[in-house]
């Protein structure tokens, strides 16, 4: 969508700053993925609320892009996407969550 916004317009600032946001969110997934990767080395290890915090901080990332998408017109389908990946994230989330707080 992005390649296709005519330049300088509020269509085109709104899809970059969604660009960035999806970009930091990518980073910080791949940071958490690592976090888990440690953590599975080493079974008897509690895992750290810092990796909650990061993902939090990807929640966040997609949240703000919902938000920059609300008055925007024709983005339907990114929308949508954006609102699934956001799920994700917090299905993610509360599986940590889950394991470090077991009952």
């Amino acid at each position: 969508m992005l390649e296709n916004t005519k330049k300088g317009t509020v269509p085109m600032r709104v899809l970059s700053l969604c660009e960035v946001d999806y970009d930091t969110m990518v980073s910080v997934i791949n940071i958490c993925d690592a976090i888990i990767r440690d953590y599975q080395r080493d079974e008897g290890r509690q895992w750290s609320k810092e990796l909650v915090r990061w993902m939090d901080m990807a929640r966040d990332h997609v949240n703000e892009c919902i938000s920059e998408l609300v008055d925007m017109p024709a983005v339907g389908a990114l929308v949508n996407e954006n609102n699934e990946l956001g799920m994700l994230v917090k299905l993610n989330t509360a599986l940590v969550a889950a394991r470090m707080f077991p009952e």
